[in-house]
């Protein structure tokens, strides 16, 4: 992976984290996106016959893709499949609000 690849996801990572970021799930199951300014990412994954792959697209203004990462999860992941799938899992909390959720629960059961 390049490393401004790498430092955009990381950072995406981080803003979504802290809250900067809002995430929308997609109508394909399990694809999450995120418009910014000029452009929209999406992560997604897949899982097909036991493999599961994660796709990072960066697309332009017309929805035209401007650069496509693809992993795919093994036994011993590398450090692209594990920061990948660390960008869909927090694209996926963030979309579904479920640290919300569960905050909320937690207060219920206080």
């Amino acid at each position: 992976m390049h490393t401004k690849n790498q430092t955009l996801i990381e950072r995406l990572i981080e803003k979504t984290g802290s809250g900067d970021l809002h995430w929308n799930a997609t109508s394909r199951p399990m694809q999450y996106s995120l418009s910014m300014s000029a452009n929209q990412v999406i992560i997604e994954r897949t899982a097909n016959m036991g493999v599961v792959k994660y796709k990072f697209s960066i697309l332009d203004a017309q929805g035209g893709d401007i650069d496509t990462i693809t992993v795919q999860s093994t036994p011993s992941p590398t450090a692209d499949t594990i920061l990948l799938r660390s960008l869909y899992e927090t694209a996926r909390r963030n979309a579904n609000h479920i640290d919300e959720t569960i905050d909320r629960l937690l207060n219920e059961l206080s």
